[in-house]
């Protein structure tokens, strides 16, 4: 059985660069899903920053993978009810992301 993930979710994107960066950043997925297929927009950090753009991906059973369409970020994220988390890449980094499904 296949999950469904359409809706807004919000968390953090945890990246750890041993002996450069480490740090947090909130991220937001909107994601709307037809079948196995899901499309959205994601936005990462603050404000100023600005949105990611579109990001493209699939669910197979409770597995969200998905990539943004440059290519930057990935992710791929078991959904348990409400809750997504997994590993992601940012420019081939190393991250670790937890999102929460908005009521």
């Amino acid at each position: 059985m296949t999950v469904n993930v359409t809706g807004e979710w919000r968390g953090d994107w945890a990246v750890s660069v041993p002996g450069t960066y480490a740090g947090n950043r909130p991220v937001v997925l909107t994601l709307r899903q037809s079948g196995p297929r899901v499309t959205g927009q994601m936005t990462m950090g603050s404000q100023a920053e600005g949105p990611i753009g579109s990001i493209e991906g699939t669910v197979s059973g409770d597995i969200f993978t998905f990539h943004d369409l440059r290519n930057r970020l990935t992710g791929r994220l078991q959904v348990n009810g409400d809750e997504m988390a997994g590993a992601g890449t940012n420019a081939g980094f190393p991250a670790t992301v937890t999102l929460h499904r908005q009521p």
